[in-house]
């Protein structure tokens, strides 16, 4: 797998609003900067499952990594967002379509395509800090001339890391509450994401896991029997009730 980057896609006052609205906390910059690499290696996964530029791929690798309520409401939000900008700026459909097809004769640049997606989800990422940002791009600025990542296809999968970030956050917040903290470590984000029904299987598949384990056990933390090592196992109902149905009392959506 590609190599996870130090990209901030959520900055530390995008992070403590949206925090804020479970109780007051406030996120660590170690706890960000692991918040940020989940969603970096999310992309990558996205991209290395999907081997395309084409939406449609990457949508069913969505559904595949997050074969939940989640997942769904991530692609709803996406396509809103493409079908916006769509109405209001004018597309280069030609491209899209060149770009739509690389690597149908099976050889797709994965590693030449990754840094330029990356970029660009960084240029819309609306959660992440402008200034922060323009200086991360500054100093890893890639080209590739045969290589042009679509708008459309940076906003597509821009809001599908935005939404899932805001998921994650409300999880890692809920926890500090569970936990009776109100300084979020790493300790935290990995109970979060491990205990997750939405995010805990593709977060045990990655290899930001073992790295966060091991930090957590720094803090007081020991393995729990319920894993996603073997096989996915159902949420407890005090889980449900603590995590996911909180987060989607506030976000509904109607699905066709």
């Amino acid at each position: 797998m590609s190599r996870v980057t130090d990209a901030r896609y959520i900055c530390q006052n995008a992070a403590n609003a949206i925090i804020s609205e479970i109780g007051p906390y406030q996120v660590s910059n170690d706890a960000l900067q692991a918040i940020n690499q989940f969603l970096d290696e999310l992309l990558i996964y996205l991209l290395s499952s999907s081997l395309s530029l084409d939406l449609s791929r990457i949508k069913a690798v969505v559904f595949s990594l997050l074969p939940s309520t989640l997942g769904k409401n991530a692609i709803v939000e996406a396509e809103l967002e493409v079908k916006t900008f769509t109405e209001t700026e004018a597309i280069d459909y030609e491209s899209y379509e060149k770009m739509r097809t690389l690597g149908s004769n099976g050889s797709f640049p994965l590693n030449d395509t990754l840094p330029l997606l990356r970029e660009k989800c960084l240029e819309f990422c609306t959660l992440a800090d402008r200034e922060d940002t323009n200086s991360v791009m500054g100093n890893n600025h890639y080209s590739n001339l045969d290589i042009s990542i679509a708008p459309i296809v940076a906003i597509y999968v821009t809001t599908v890391l935005e939404h899932i970030a805001e998921y994650v956050l409300t999880a890692i917040a809920m926890t500090a509450e569970h936990e009776d903290v109100e300084y979020i470590r790493i300790k935290e984000v990995f109970l979060a994401l491990i205990d997750d029904v939405q995010v805990g299987g593709v977060f045990y598949r990655m290899e930001l896991r073992e790295k966060l384990e091991r930090r957590a056990f720094s803090y007081g933390y020991r393995p729990r029997t319920s894993t996603y090592a073997s096989s996915f196992h159902q949420p407890s109902k005090q889980h449900l009730r603590n995590s996911s149905m909180f987060y989607y009392k506030k976000n509904i959506y109607t699905f066709l």
